[in-house]
């Protein structure tokens, strides 16, 4: 037996095929359906940042290690800063997981008992003020040595295989 993440039910007889008819592209007797997604709760242990070569802050929630479909899960990306005020993500607090997907792990909810979080000001890699833009938050520092080591990276990760961000910090 193999894991699956849905079924679809299609109407095989032609006859009554033929009834149902057709969009301009897809076939209308068919429906799929998904089951709900199994959800998980764990303790945040802490929330920290990394950057992007573009200067973009990314939040990340740790947790407690726990086991979704077989996956330990122990690091969560909440990929802008309103993603993390909005679910009111807490450190100290629960969060509710699931696996977007089946293999990406997305918090989808969190009571907020627990150290409240507050949007950075200042870029925990330089200490110069942030920007913002729509729903991100940015170091407008050409000089970040966070931004310095993440473009390093890119530019490592197309030409070299095997080297880690821990030797890349090193060598900056």
């Amino acid at each position: 037996m193999y894991p699956t993440d849905g079924i679809i039910i299609e109407v095989d007889n032609g006859k009554e095929r033929e009834q149902f008819g057709y969009t301009r592209k897809y076939f209308k007797g068919a429906i799929a359906l998904k089951p709900k997604p199994l959800i998980v709760t764990s303790k945040v242990i802490n929330i920290d940042y990394t950057i992007n070569s573009n200067g973009l802050l990314i939040p990340n929630v740790e947790i407690e290690p726990v086991n979704l479909k077989g996956k330990v899960i122990r690091n969560i990306n909440c990929y802008n800063i309103n993603n993390l005020l909005n679910l009111e993500i807490a450190v100290g607090g629960l969060v509710n997981i699931i696996l977007s997907g089946e293999v990406i792990p997305k918090i989808v909810s969190a009571n907020s008992d627990g150290l409240a979080v507050v949007a950075p000001y200042v870029c925990p890699f330089c200490n110069s003020k942030l920007g913002e833009k729509q729903s991100n938050v940015f170091c407008n520092n050409d000089k970040c040595d966070g931004i310095r080591i993440a473009k390093l990276k890119n530019d490592l990760r197309k030409y070299s295989k095997g080297i880690s961000s821990k030797v890349v910090e090193k060598l900056l």
